[in-house]
């Protein structure tokens, strides 16, 4: 077989690998969704915080404070859920995917979930993010790009 044939066939291969993988990112990151005032991951049918008071979108990171807790979602493929749980906040019982509980996100997520016991597990830039979000009267911030998907 000739070098350029077996370099053709190897580019090919190559690229076809990379689209592959851009399409498996883009078509995860559209998975989750903020709805009204709930974050919910349409890809596990689950909700990740629901009566959100504020929150906040730094690509990859989707940061929400709400009944659930302070939750921050990496929304990269095997990306991780960190959450400061409220366990005040959790449903008894799964009615829709905008319910959940501890129980729920653990079966849903497994080593992808993270459960913190303090804001200062997060670092200096993602407590300076939290605590805009966790303000009285905090207002959406969303970055540059609008790749969150938002239905009202």
């Amino acid at each position: 077989m000739p070098i350029r044939k077996l370099i053709k066939i190897t580019c090919t291969v190559v690229l076809s690998l990379l689209v592959i993988i851009l399409l498996f990112i883009g078509i995860r990151i559209y998975e989750y969704q903020i709805f009204i005032n709930s974050l919910v991951d349409y890809g596990k049918q689950t909700g990740l915080n629901k009566n959100m008071t504020g929150f906040a979108t730094d690509f990859p990171y989707i940061y929400s404070n709400g009944d659930f807790g302070i939750v921050v979602v990496n929304v990269l493929p095997y990306g991780t859920v960190r959450i400061i749980p409220n366990h005040k906040g959790f449903s008894k019982t799964f009615e829709s995917p905008a319910d959940s509980n501890l129980e729920y996100l653990q079966k849903a997520y497994g080593d992808e979930l993270i459960i913190l016991d303090s804001i200062d597990q997060f670092s200096e830039d993602e407590r300076k993010i939290i605590s805009e979000i966790t303000k009285k009267d905090s207002k959406p911030r969303y970055d540059r790009d609008t790749w969150v998907t938002r239905s009202y």
